[in-house]
């Protein structure tokens, strides 16, 4: 029904928590040292609801997680933790279950899943393609998705579009779906993470690029590089102008220094700075 190609997206625009031009991401620096993280946990507005007060619960159960958590019985926990899936996913699968690090793993989601779908609560379906038939989610969110025909891809962007605005997001939002509900991108030198401090850009649901925590080593994905090395350059100045993260320092990309990547022209004409250990990515002067 929904391309694999084209998952991302649609998670993110239907089903998803829509990331917020406000929240921060996580390769943060200090003004002396712009590279270095500020925090080894990530900023707390990472991957918050937008949403003010309790988030809602799925199944229908009022508070998303109810009542204080001693004293919930196991039948209790598991509801919520089915609700906090369906509340952070939209569609429940095997890859954002094991990137959740469940206990018992999908094995016994899955358990849990099955005994949500006899009493009503969830239903099963072949949702996103390419992702197996073992995945759950509520009436109004199918419907919501079916909502969202698909097509076949036009050009580099899955939706056809022509200039589509890239978004800075924390690895290991739920927004991003990459490292978890679907694959990383295959690359030669690089080997991606959803770790904390670490940050993507994402255009049209198109995975562009993967900083490490701290912003140093930048992994660029596609063919045409230098037009996505343009594009992140552009979206991560625009994420520290608007205060969502502090300056940072790229010293090597795609596993080479800065200056031998081919890429060191492109990243300066779109607005990058050039240090001696790399290039500085900072706000727009005024």
């Amino acid at each position: 029904m929904v391309a694999g190609r084209r998952a991302g997206r649609d998670r993110a625009d239907v089903d998803g928590p829509r990331p917020r031009q406000d929240r921060r991401v996580d390769a943060r620096g200090t003004q002396d040292d712009p590279a270095e993280p500020a925090s080894t946990r990530p900023h707390p507005e990472v991957g918050a609801h937008p949403a003010v007060g309790r988030p809602v619960d799925p199944l229908g159960g009022g508070a998303l997680v109810p009542g204080p958590r001693r004293g919930r019985s196991p039948a209790e926990k598991a509801l919520a933790l089915a609700s906090s899936w369906l509340a952070r996913f939209g569609v429940i699968t095997r890859g954002g279950v094991t990137a959740d690090g469940t206990p018992g793993g999908f094995a016994a989601a899955y358990r849990l899943l099955a005994e949500l779908e006899q009493a009503g609560k969830v239903l099963r379906g072949y949702l996103v393609e390419g992702l197996g038939g073992a995945q759950f989610s509520t009436q109004d969110v199918i419907a919501d998705v079916r909502a969202h025909a698909d097509s076949p891809d036009q050009g580099r962007w899955p939706s056809g579009a022509t200039d589509p605005v890239p978004v800075v997001l924390a690895a290991l939002d739920p927004a991003n779906p990459y490292g978890s509900v679907l694959a990383w991108p295959e690359h030669d030198s690089a080997r991606p993470s959803r770790a904390a401090g670490a940050i993507v850009v994402l255009a049209d649901g198109v995975l562009l690029a993967h900083l490490t925590r701290g912003g140093r080593v930048l992994t660029v994905f596609g063919e045409d590089r230098e037009e996505t090395a343009a594009l992140v350059v552009s979206a991560l100045r625009s994420a520290v102008a608007e205060g969502r993260m502090r300056r940072l320092r790229i010293e090597e990309v795609d596993g080479e220094r800065v200056g031998s990547s081919g890429l060191e022209a492109t990243m300066l004409a779109a607005g990058a700075r050039l240090t001696p250990k790399g290039v500085t990515i900072e706000a727009p002067h005024a």
